[in-house]
């Protein structure tokens, strides 16, 4: 199951997606040679996956997100993403996390348990001159297919019975861009301080 998904993200020149469990380091290595932008589960982000002694996964997964990039603007994105407020930084990091923080395992919502990505075609967006002043160029973001089912991106996934499928389609496509901006909207830094849902951006400016 992870060398189709590997052969799907060499594919793309770049992807969007929501993972609940984004743990396996090939998957992420892979990740990290294109522009891409996922959100996690808070809850998850940082468990410990099968194959790991110690604290020092905890480094090893975090240098690996940050190693996932993009050039994005959110008001690239379809909506709500691209109204969210640009008084911040108007761009979006390459792996975000949403919900709640279970740390009590205790009956929690919600949970983001998504495991989606989307291939996404890029096309540079010359900007234009206004009032004799070049304005900055801009990058149209349309999906072409997804990549979705019930196979999460770790190494314990690889020993369970689990699904996925690509579909080529890019009016459904598109439809799971969406469900990625809606989520993304809700997300925060990796570096989260709130164990419930804190949304670090709001509707408007």
């Amino acid at each position: 199951m992870k060398e189709p998904l590997i052969d799907f993200i060499r594919g793309s020149e770049a992807v969007v997606g929501c993972v609940a469990w984004l743990t396996d380091l090939e998957v992420l290595d892979e990740l990290a040679k294109i522009d891409a932008a996922l959100v996690v589960q808070k809850e998850d982000f940082l468990r410990p996956d099968l194959g790991t002694e110690g604290d020092h996964w905890k480094a090893q997964l975090r240098q690996r997100y940050d190693s996932i990039d993009n050039p994005w603007m959110r008001w690239w994105f379809p909506e709500p993403l691209r109204s969210m407020s640009t008084l911040r930084l108007s761009g979006i990091e390459g792996v975000r996390c949403v919900g709640n923080h279970n740390s009590e395992r205790k009956t929690a919502s919600p949970r983001m348990h998504h495991k989606f990505l989307v291939r996404l075609r890029q096309t540079a967006v010359p900007g234009d001159v206004v009032g004799g002043l070049d304005m900055a160029d801009s990058i149209t973001l349309e999906a072409e297919s997804v990549w979705t089912g019930s196979f999460n991106f770790t190494r314990n996934a690889t020993f369970s019975f689990e699904n996925a499928v690509v579909i080529h389609d890019a009016a459904i496509a598109h439809s799971y861009f969406e469900e990625f901006s809606r989520v993304a909207s809700l997300s925060e830094p990796l570096d989260w301080t709130s164990r419930w849902v804190a949304p670090e951006w709001r509707l408007g400016t």
